[in-house]
């Protein structure tokens, strides 16, 4: 049952989401969500109604996978609008609607995973305002840099080139032409595809993965992935590694094995729990993905899905310099 308390402390999480969707007064705005998310979409709406703005509250049977395509009306509907919230289990952040939205310049916040329980989270109390320029920051240093090598203490030693590859800023702020995931802040780039090389080792989960294999979430045990010429090419490890490594040969997709993502976390006030955003977006953690890339500046690789190997307290070195050391920035 809950407090008045949380109640309130629901109601200003809500206020935030709407104000780092930057909601302005006459915009029209689709909040877009499932059979179990409607309330955080009633949440939202009415926050969005308050600012002046028209909401739009649709709610759809829930997608079936990450990466599942909207139903068409919905898609077109979503392209009339200046603002999309999506508060929804699954993510629509590696979809079609996702790159026409973008195009379009239509603002786009993702919140997957949005259950009755997402708000109630710490993630969602930093100051974005402050926490936004150390993000921008990181995604200039990783632009510039050719080179990057990731390691930490359970194994991972893997390095990839980053030459030419233009790395996002997920600040928490929506804007025109990129990509919001609250409560993830991250900064990611593409690494060229065919360059990564060495070891990847998995200690906290994977994400993005079906509902049948939502344990995988937060890991029991490591999953040890080796890595040449750009491609995963031997998953090892206990059960979790068998799950893993029967579910991406099940999907008959050799794409599904690229190096796509190198994702760096820099909420503070994120801890992972399993679930997509707050396993990516601590500041302890960063993630190097298999599968997709085209939604990604300069990536070239379409594949049946987007799979996110989540690892703790490593070192990040960029052309030999470290630029997170054990999971804590050491960039200025």
């Amino acid at each position: 049952m809950s407090t008045l308390y949380d109640d309130v402390m629901m109601q200003k999480r809500g206020r935030v989401i709407v104000d780092l969707a930057q909601v302005k007064k006459g915009e029209k705005v689709l909040v877009l969500c499932d059979f179990q998310t409607a309330g955080i979409g009633e949440l939202l709406a009415s926050q969005v109604y308050q600012t002046g703005a028209m909401p739009f509250l649709v709610v759809i049977p829930p997608l079936k996978a990450h990466g599942d395509p909207v139903p068409e009306p919905i898609h077109k509907m979503a392209m009339e609008v200046d603002v999309i919230l999506a508060p929804m289990m699954a993510s629509i952040a590696h979809t079609q609607l996702r790159t026409d939205a973008v195009k379009k310049g239509i603002r786009l916040m993702v919140l997957a995973g949005a259950d009755e329980t997402y708000l109630a989270k710490g993630a969602f109390d930093v100051d974005f305002n402050q926490l936004r320029p150390r993000v921008e920051r990181l995604a200039e240093i990783l632009t510039r840099a050719k080179q990057a090598r990731v390691t930490n203490a359970k194994g991972t030693d893997i390095t990839m080139s980053v030459e030419g590859r233009e790395a996002q800023a997920f600040t928490g702020f929506a804007e025109k032409g990129k990509l919001s995931a609250l409560p993830c802040v991250e900064v990611n780039c593409s690494p060229v595809e065919g360059s990564a090389e060495g070891k990847i080792v998995a200690d906290v989960g994977v994400d993005d993965m079906p509902p049948e294999l939502s344990s995988l979430g937060l890991l029991a045990h490591p999953i040890q992935v080796s890595v040449k010429g750009g491609f995963a090419r031997e998953i090892t490890g206990g059960e979790e590694a068998r799950k893993l490594k029967e579910f991406l040969a099940s999907l008959q997709d050799p794409n599904v094995y690229n190096i796509a993502e190198l994702g760096l976390g820099m909420n503070p006030g994120a801890k992972a729990d399993g679930s997509n955003l707050l396993n990516e977006g601590s500041q302890d953690n960063i993630h190097i993905a298999l599968g997709t890339n085209v939604y990604f500046p300069g990536g070239t690789i379409k594949a049946k899905g987007h799979f996110d190997l989540v690892m703790s307290f490593c070192t990040l070195e960029l052309d030999g310099v470290p630029v997170i050391k054990d999971g804590k920035p050491v960039f200025v």
